[in-house]
């Protein structure tokens, strides 16, 4: 499995964003061919070769500085706590214990690590528990004012070899996070395969 690309409700809008990297862009294009022009005035005056290639000129293009702002943001820049704030998109990166506790018949609690990639664009997230693991196949995630932030993924579970008694399924699982994004509480549903449910604490214990 890859990452994917997640939903994020209430916070700021990818393409609104877009259009501020563009503008950004723009005004920063602008400035360095000026100064690319202006370095290159200034050389005539001491005899040099002030001719400037369209190749380098083009570096300095608005489509190429937005790149790489963009890979900046989708990299690292969203990671910054005020950055982070501005898009109201939380960094759940890293690894999280996971107590859960299965509530159908015959069920009982259990114990995994839960493992979250994510940048800007994309997440990955992964439950492994002694007998088998899953891997996130949609996500979203919710910013509230009054609760704080929610992480909502449709994921596929494949049992480890050996445990004949467990099948393949699909479910669905359900976080709400602290305000320091250190702890979470949620719930799960099974179905196609394991009809089952029950909750789940997360603790994180190391960050991606």
């Amino acid at each position: 499995m890859k990452s994917h690309e997640y939903i994020v409700i209430c916070g700021l809008n990818r393409s609104q964003v877009g259009r501020l990297l563009a503008i950004v862009a723009s005004i920063l294009s602008a400035f360095i061919i000026f100064s690319m022009l202006k370095v290159a005035e200034m050389l005539k005056h001491f005899n040099f070769d002030s001719h400037i290639p369209p190749s380098l000129l083009s570096l300095g293009g608005a489509g190429t500085i937005y790149l790489v702002l963009y890979k900046l943001l989708d990299k690292s820049l969203w990671r910054a706590p005020l950055v982070g704030r501005a898009l109201r998109v939380p960094n759940l990166s890293g690894k999280w214990q996971v107590h859960g506790l299965t509530k159908t018949e015959g069920g009982g609690p259990w114990e995994g690590v839960l493992t979250i990639v994510q940048s800007w664009d994309k997440v990955r997230i992964v439950l492994k528990t002694a007998q088998s693991q899953s891997d996130s196949v949609t996500a979203s995630i919710i910013y509230d004012e009054c609760i704080g932030y929610q992480l909502l993924y449709h994921y596929k579970n494949q049992p480890k070899m050996g445990e004949e008694h467990l099948h393949a399924h699909i479910g669905f699982a359900e976080f709400w996070f602290d305000e320091n994004l250190l702890t979470a509480e949620g719930h799960y549903f099974n179905a196609q395969g394991r009809a089952t449910y029950g909750t789940m604490t997360i603790e994180r214990i190391a960050h991606v």
